[in-house]
């Protein structure tokens, strides 16, 4: 039977994919300390760095500053830096990984994805003296602000999460090859 594993793996996986109804289900972990929202994983540095040192920081972890795809995004990361206040310590201004030091009002994140949402504060971003590149996350008003790159404030990373996927329903691969085909953890 083990010899087939491969053949019945194939099988299970083409049957769930083609069969009306079944579903791909992906259950994301994040590393201990990090918190999950969607399928990524953030984590707040209460570290005072420059953008370019804690870029270099998040990578050195697997990640990348945080970059924000929607409101709902926004809110938790907020939340998550809020969070964070130690002794009262508000951290109300917090690198996260969008810049436009390539080319003047073209933003773009660090991460490499697409920028499709900002959410800028009023008058922002404002290239102060020609040197605001770089953002940061007011979290004050949960707006984000341009700063220059040698300001040293907090940070926040984000990097995708590991995770299982349940992709072979019980009723294609009733108990064939169990290395290969899992379930969702109970």
């Amino acid at each position: 039977m083990a010899a087939n594993c491969p053949l019945m793996a194939f099988l299970c996986l083409a049957g769930a994919l083609l069969t009306a109804g079944a579903a791909v289900k992906y259950y994301p972990e994040c590393p201990e300390g990090w918190t999950l929202f969607g399928t990524r994983c953030f984590k707040f540095f209460f570290s005072q760095s420059t953008w370019t040192e804690s870029e270099k920081s998040c990578q050195s972890l697997g990640a990348n500053l945080a970059s924000i795809h929607s409101a709902e995004e926004n809110a938790f990361v907020v939340e998550l830096i809020r969070g964070a206040d130690v002794e009262g310590v508000v951290n109300e201004f917090t690198w996260i990984g969008g810049q436009d030091a390539v080319k003047e009002k073209v933003w773009m994140w660090s991460d490499g994805s697409v920028w499709d949402y900002a959410i800028w504060g009023r008058g922002q971003p404002d290239n102060w003296r020609g040197k605001d590149h770089f953002t940061v996350i007011y979290s004050k008003e949960a707006v984000w602000r341009d700063y220059f790159e040698s300001w040293t404030i907090n940070y926040i990373c984000a990097k995708d999460a590991a995770g299982n996927v349940d992709m072979c329903p019980e009723i294609f691969c009733p108990n064939v090859c169990p290395d290969i085909c899992h379930s969702a953890p109970q």
